[in-house]
């Protein structure tokens, strides 16, 4: 198992910060962007949020096709890597960035109309306190729009290769992209990732793969209590 403790992810997070954004466009082969942008307009399309959070904000692309989708909207990011919340401050104006676990999340209950979680739910160590706290946080009915890898064994292997090859041209240090495959095929497969939602009152809407079944969106709903 990998180590996924708060302070090692933090760390790790801090040291690629610099070239994050770089190494996602080779990895993805640019398309990173365009599936994100797909997943908030397909699943979100005219839903009234006043008030998202987007967690493991990361160096800001998800906050900044939310402010882009709803420039009314009050969106908080949130990251546990002070470094990358640097470069998403330079990404994204309007937009209030704070540093702080998913874990531990500084809102009071029922704050938000919408959460969102794009590849960051894998990489905390207590994802079932993470959920829980999104849960809390939440507006009764509020939305959970969730992204990450999906397990199409073809695709999964060319992606695989990209990353040990970009990885090593690009970035001595290729232990964290190491990680994130690691990360990737230790992570719960999609009908336990749904249930483990639906343990914690969190009931699956709608659901879309993008790229041969390679990404998988869940949007998902706060059930009464």
């Amino acid at each position: 198992m990998i180590d996924k403790s708060p302070q090692k992810i933090k760390e790790m997070f801090n040291r690629i910060s610099s070239k994050y954004d770089l190494m996602n466009n080779f990895i993805s082969l640019g398309l990173h962007k365009i599936i994100k942008k797909c997943a908030v307009n397909d699943l979100l399309k005219d839903r009234n949020v006043n008030n998202i959070l987007d967690c493991c904000t990361g160096t800001g692309d998800i906050a900044l096709i939310l402010k882009t989708k709803f420039p009314d909207s009050k969106i908080t990011g949130i990251d546990v890597s002070p470094k990358m919340l640097e470069l998403a401050k330079q990404k994204v104006k309007n937009v209030k960035f704070i540093e702080g676990s998913c874990t531990d999340l500084p809102f009071e209950d029922n704050s938000f109309d919408l959460v969102t979680i794009f590849f960051g739910l894998r990489n905390i160590e207590d994802y079932e306190k993470a959920i829980s706290e999104i849960y809390r946080i939440l507006k009764p009915e509020g939305k959970i729009l969730y992204l990450d890898f999906g397990k199409s064994k073809y695709t999964v292997t060319i992606f695989n290769i990209i990353v040990n090859i970009v990885a090593k041209i690009f970035f001595q240090d290729i232990y964290p992209y190491r990680y994130l495959l690691k990360s990737k095929e230790e992570f719960m497969v999609e009908y336990d990732l749904v249930n483990e939602f639906k343990q914690k009152n969190i009931e699956l809407i709608e659901q879309k793969k993008y790229v041969f079944n390679t990404i998988l969106t869940l949007l998902l709903k706060k059930c009464k209590e």
